[in-house]
């Protein structure tokens, strides 16, 4: 897709952080955001491709659990280095775009393309109560 081209920003993003005095912290960020990018891209393609090769139920876990190992990593460099006051916003920031966001915005654009939708109470119920046990 559009995004791996980004894969050459990762071996910037690794210098920039020893360059950081002569990059400035703006161009680490954008390195390291880059490089993220498409990095979660790849675990999207490959959770999607498990999903397939499972079955219905363990293969959605297996794409959530893909999905959101970007928000793992941040979650365990947090923990490491003591930064429990952002390690706590940042957790509840993912839950919030999870539950609202996501979910209302994919209700909406189904609720604009048909009158009536119809959802199966098991798939609809298995993202939020993901993220409550989580």
């Amino acid at each position: 897709s559009g995004l791996s081209v980004f894969l050459i920003c990762i071996p910037f993003a690794w210098v920039s952080h020893w360059k950081v005095e002569s990059w400035g912290h703006e161009a680490q960020f954008a390195l390291c955001f880059l490089s993220i990018m498409s990095l979660q891209n790849i675990f999207e393609s490959c959770g999607d491709q498990l999903a397939w090769r499972t079955g219905k139920d363990l293969g959605e876990f297996i794409c959530i659990t893909f999905k959101n190992c970007v928000e793992a990593t941040l979650a365990l460099i947090l923990l490491k280095g003591c930064h429990l006051r952002l390690l706590q916003s940042t957790i509840i920031g993912v839950v919030v775009l999870h539950l609202l966001l996501v979910q209302g915005t994919a209700f909406f654009i189904g609720g604009s393309k048909t009158i009536k939708q119809k959802l199966h109470d098991h798939q609809v119920a298995i993202n939020p109560s993901l993220l409550m046990v989580g």
